[in-house]
């Protein structure tokens, strides 16, 4: 009761250490022990710097001890989406939606979203970086990254975060090994920046010649040049600036283009 007053009176740090000290006893039912622990992820959510990853661990608890209440579900969902893990938060809004589907299909589209965002992130983006960073601080981030989501600091939590974490650690190895690579971050970069120049050639309205077609449309490259017939001739293009290049080592066989 004296946590449920403190929750009431917006004292959320009092909450909690009233919570965690009445689950610290071990004359409890296992309801009670579920429900202790959803109440304290309640009270953590409310405070001014939630900590998500004891959130998401008190929830998980009540809902393997079978309290299977929606209020669980969706706390824990929405604090999976802060630590960027998108399928298990998936699952819990699911969950919920069943008993009040209009009430989360928002949620349940900004969180595609949010994973769509996630999975397009580039190796500079997943070790939190500007495309300058030196050698330095890509290792430094490496092992701060590292830190966090090593397998072996995730033993003890539920599979579902243990799979999730280690996801996490092999995309931030992976970025590390491209980066601190002066061969491989060249190479990269430079298709960053092709990439960059082919989305603002899209945006503009430009269209890309493929051999496929049968004909080549004047002022198709750009309006500087027109040709009354006939395809561009080898590099013509280029020697124009008539667009930026697209590696053809990224496209499939039917996407060839003149250089």
């Amino acid at each position: 009761m004296a946590g449920l007053f403190a929750q009431m009176n917006n004292k959320h740090k009092e909450a909690v250490d009233t919570f965690t000290e009445a689950l610290s006893m071990e004359t409890h039912y296992e309801e009670e022990i579920a429900l202790l622990h959803v109440l304290r992820a309640e009270a953590n959510a409310a405070t001014e710097k939630p900590p998500h990853m004891d959130i998401v661990l008190d929830c998980s608890m009540a809902i393997e001890k079978g309290l299977e209440v929606s209020k669980a579900y969706m706390l824990r969902g929405r604090h999976l989406v802060k630590l960027d893990i998108f399928d298990a938060a998936l699952k819990d809004f699911e969950t919920v939606k069943i008993k009040k589907p209009e009430k989360f299909l928002k949620i349940i589209e900004d969180t595609k979203a949010l994973q769509k965002e996630w999975e397009e992130k580039g190796h500079y983006e997943i070790l939190g970086l500007e495309q300058t960073a030196t050698k330095a601080e890509i290792i430094r981030s490496f092992r701060d990254l590292s830190m966090k989501f090593h397998p072996d600091r995730h033993r003890d939590n539920p599979e579902f975060l243990q799979e999730a974490f280690e996801e996490k650690y092999k995309k931030v190895v992976n970025a590390k090994l491209i980066l601190v690579d002066e061969g491989n971050r060249r190479d990269y970069d430079e298709e960053l920046r092709h990439e960059k120049e082919y989305d603002h050639w899209e945006r503009s309205g430009g269209q890309w010649y493929r051999q496929e077609q049968p004909r080549y449309q004047p002022g198709q490259w750009n309006q500087r040049q027109q040709y009354n017939q006939g395809r561009p001739r080898w590099g013509e293009h280029r020697q124009y600036n008539q667009g930026p290049r697209r590696d053809h080592h990224r496209q499939g066989n039917d996407h060839q283009y003149y250089y």
